[in-house]
């Protein structure tokens, strides 16, 4: 029964509920966007052409264009240097092996240098001995015929006449006096003869220094030196000690005039038993 005689009748198909079909995720939710395809192409090509900032303040800085590289050498170096600490480190590196290279070309020049000096040196010295021998050689056989009557007459003359040659000189000349015989070694305790060699008719006496005590000692007396100026006197070796020690004899020449003259010291070594 109509209950309500002045509104329309309602259509009995408009009674249906019609739902919507599902929605794939993933679409835009815009319909003319998903149903168009010169549209979408249109919104790949206005999307890749747009720059894409995929990091934040510190990325934008790195893609900033780098300023360009000087084109002088000097400025170039200093570009590289401050540019990265690894430039710096290839430069030093760099500078290293041509230093260590310039250091190893000097040294390997001196030693070529002081190589060739010396072989050079050499070369002279190879001729000194030739020449040498040659000149000893030369020496050698011009003396060989002389030598044999040179020797003979010395040998038996120099012994003999040396004593008698040594008083003529010293009676013209100022006076000396000489030690010229006495034993290089003695036993402690014994009596040692010392001849003394001076101007004829010269009082002569010894004087001895020992290094142990007594230290002072003297000859047994003086004597005068005959026509040929030669005297013997006599000394008594006698030391207080314990291993083998030393004495210095000096014979004391006094002529007529009463000048006085020493002779050089001559050491003996006094053996202890």
């Amino acid at each position: 029964m109509d209950q309500h005689p002045g509104m329309p009748t309602p259509d009995p198909s408009q009674d249906k509920l019609i739902l919507p079909g599902p929605q794939e995720t993933g679409h835009s939710p815009i319909p003319t966007q998903q149903n168009t395809p010169y549209h979408e192409d249109m919104t790949y090509h206005t999307y890749s052409a747009q720059p894409q900032q995929t990091g934040g303040p510190a990325n934008l800085a790195r893609n900033q264009a780098d300023p360009a590289v000087p084109r002088n050498l000097f400025a170039k170096l200093g570009y590289y240097w401050h540019k990265d600490p690894a430039y710096r480190f290839l430069m030093f590196a760099i500078s290293l092996v041509l230093l260590a290279s310039l250091a190893f070309a000097i040294i390997v020049g001196n030693y070529l240098t002081q190589a060739q000096n010396g072989s050079n040196g050499s070369g002279p010295q190879a001729h000194g001995p030739n020449l040498s021998q040659t000149s000893t050689a030369t020496a050698q056989t011009s003396p060989t015929p002389s030598p044999t009557p040179s020797p003979t007459p010395s040998p038996t003359p120099s012994p003999t006449p040396s004593p008698t040659a040594t008083p003529t000189p010293i009676t013209n000349g100022p006076l000396a006096v000489q030690i010229t015989d006495v034993p290089a070694s003695v036993v402690n305790n014994s009596t040692v003869t010392v001849t003394v060699t001076s101007q004829p008719n010269v009082n002569v006496r010894l004087s001895v220094r020992y290094q142990a005590a007594p230290f002072i000692g003297s000859g047994n007396g003086s004597k005068t030196t005959g026509e040929n100026g030669i005297a013997q006197l006599t000394w008594n070796a006698q030391v207080i000690a314990t291993q083998t020690t030393t004495a210095q004899i000096i014979a004391i020449a006094t002529d007529q005039n009463g000048q006085t003259v020493q002779s050089a010291p001559v050491n003996v070594k006094i053996t202890v038993s």
